[in-house]
């Protein structure tokens, strides 16, 4: 049998091409067992070696995004003479807005360095805002590659921890003998470090070796190493992620959803605890047992966090997307949607002991039928309609995170009505990057299209965003 790691990998363009065409053969009904476990090896490794020649191809796409918007602001670090009152606070103007709300075209912002001597102005150093850079360049990444945003910053983050100090990881992971997954386990552990202690940890990991160590395995490892070389930052580490509680809700279809929270592990098992005894005092119950285990957990969390004593109690809202072509068959069965959640028969939302209202937004062809406004913020019925019709989450392509903000397609300084036609929901990522220099968004019938700095164009239908639901055909 042939050697499973290459000796050396395909260079050219025309080597990768035969290679992959050989891979691809349809004629694995002649080969043995072994023969095709080989082919599946060889191709989990072509498969890693790719994503490292994406990673790097990400790393330089970054490196040249930040090299020309140094450029833009005349230097990494340039000194400029500030006007500075008697408190020492810049005089400049009366806006003192901290927060990068993406409005300024200025990839750079202004840090003093203390008053100058005698009557001259004091300097203060341009320090380019890299946060605004690498949230554009994520965008462009996450759009490039048909992702998410946050998965686009994932991707350059990890470029550029690959290049800051883990050599070896990233060597092997070029080789084809770490894949993406581990590779990224690596770089979450030891995202807290500077370059040389990464370093450290890179030397380490390597003298150990990581032949047969799963995910989780060798993010643990490479987050004990992480501790030893920098056990200040590590404790710091902790302390951090403590004050990351948070309690989220995420869509997962066939009308359920996720309750995520995330805890401090103490609370987190005594939550748990908590509900395993409450499974046990049903088990122990006279009357009989008629829920499951993860039932009973799941009833249990409903009702001690809403304060209703059965978990079918809870009061809602529940707007129902109603296709017009329905009403105009009245024979035809009624299939309504809940926006983001998918479409449910109306029993199973009329079904239940709380209260149920309804609100009905009626769609044709798909789409909910917009309302006009005056306003220039979408509130109402028109902000109402604008979340039913993108299905909750954000209507960038490729972005599945929930809508944050309702944005104007046509800005409203330039005239854009604030109508559910010239509305759209955003994540709060994708609504500020549109702001920066470079970007546009466009609305050419049921067709949203996104223009990067690049020139990359990028679309999604509105249909997409509501699936057709009708009750018959016609």
């Amino acid at each position: 049998m042939s050697e499973t790691r290459f000796v050396t990998s395909p260079q050219s363009r025309e080597e990768w091409v035969a290679w992959v065409s050989e891979m691809m053969s349809s004629e694995y009904e002649a080969e043995s067992p072994a023969e095709l476990i080989e082919r599946i090896s060889r191709l989990d490794q072509a498969v890693a070696i790719l994503s490292a020649a994406r990673l790097e191809a990400v790393y330089a796409f970054a490196r040249a995004e930040v090299g020309a918007r140094l450029d833009a602001a005349g230097a990494p670090l340039q000194a400029v003479p500030v006007e500075l009152d008697q408190s020492g606070s810049d005089s400049g103007g009366s806006d003192s807005g901290g927060s990068d709300s993406g409005g300024s075209s200025d990839p750079a912002r202004v840090l003093e360095s203390g008053p100058g001597p005698g009557s001259e102005p004091a300097l203060a150093l341009v320090v380019p805002d890299l946060e605004r850079i690498e949230r554009e360049v994520a965008a462009q990444v996450g759009l490039a590659c048909r992702v998410g945003p946050g998965e686009g910053r994932r991707r350059v983050r990890m470029a550029r921890d690959l290049h800051a100090g883990l050599g070896r990881v990233r060597e092997a992971f070029v080789a084809g003998e770490l894949g993406e997954r581990k590779v990224a386990a690596i770089v979450r552990a030891t995202g807290h470090l500077d370059e040389r202690e990464r370093a450290a940890v890179d030397a380490e990991l390597a003298r150990r070796g990581w032949e047969g160590l799963g995910e989780r395995r060798l993010g643990d490892l490479a987050r004990r190493i992480a501790g030893r070389v920098a056990p200040e930052k590590a404790l710091e580490r902790v302390r951090q992620a403590r004050r990351g509680r948070f309690v989220s809700v995420r869509p997962v279809g066939d009308g359920m959803a996720d309750l995520r929270v995330r805890l401090p592990v103490e609370q987190a098992v005594g939550c748990y605890a908590a509900l395993d005894k409450a499974v046990r005092q049903v088990f122990v119950a006279s009357e009989p047992v008629t829920r499951t285990r993860g039932q009973i957990m799941a009833d249990t969390v409903v009702e001690r966090v809403t304060g209703r004593a059965r978990a079918g109690e809870v009061d809602v809202e529940v707007q129902v997307l109603v296709p017009v072509e329905s009403l105009l068959e009245p024979g035809a069965p009624l299939l309504g949607e809940v926006p983001g959640y998918g479409p449910l028969p109306p029993e199973v939302l009329a079904h239940g002991e709380g209260r149920r209202s309804w609100r009905r937004l009626f769609t044709r062809e798909g789409v909910v039928v917009g309302v006009e406004s005056r306003r220039r913020v979408f509130t109402g019925v028109v902000a109402e309609v604008i979340r039913a019709r993108d299905g909750g989450v954000c209507a960038e392509p490729y972005c599945d995170a929930p809508i944050r903000h309702l944005d104007h397609i046509v800005p409203h300084s330039r005239g854009g009505p604030t109508s559910a036609a010239n509305g759209r929901g955003t994540c709060e990522f994708h609504n500020l990057v549109k702001e920066n220099d470079g970007w546009a968004v466009r609305r050419e019938g049921m067709v949203l299209t996104t223009t990067t700095p690049t020139g990359h164009e990028y679309s999604r239908r509105l249909e997409e965003t509501v699936p057709l639901s009708r009750g018959a055909s016609s």
